[in-house]
């Protein structure tokens, strides 16, 4: 039992969750999947019998790419826009005066 326990802590620090309708171990994020085929199949292949299958094999490895950026400084944007509306509305305003002409001298 104490072996069991000891092998569940390891894929629990892998980041595997248990699928109770399947009934399998499975690593839900794709930085997880990464760590685990690059860094921590090492671990496994220490402790545990670890099998794969010839197609498996042949498959490389790649990192994540990244999903999606956000911003933190929506506040900041939102105030930079308004500044920027109030210089296009006074350029504006600038453009629509009439233009005054020199004098011209005799």
């Amino acid at each position: 039992m104490v072996e069991e326990a000891k092998a569940l802590n390891i894929f629990r620090r892998t980041g595997f969750m248990f699928d109770v309708q399947n009934t399998r171990f499975i690593l839900p994020d794709n930085d997880k999947i990464y760590e685990f085929l690059t860094q921590d199949i090492e671990t496994y292949m220490q402790k545990f019998e670890v099998m794969a299958t010839d197609n498996f094999k042949t498959k490389q490895v790649t990192k994540p790419k990244i999903g999606s950026i956000g911003s933190k400084s929506r506040k900041r944007l939102t105030k930079n826009r308004l500044q920027s509306n109030r210089i296009q509305s006074s350029r504006t305003k600038r453009h629509n005066e009439p233009i005054q002409t020199k004098k011209e001298i005799p």
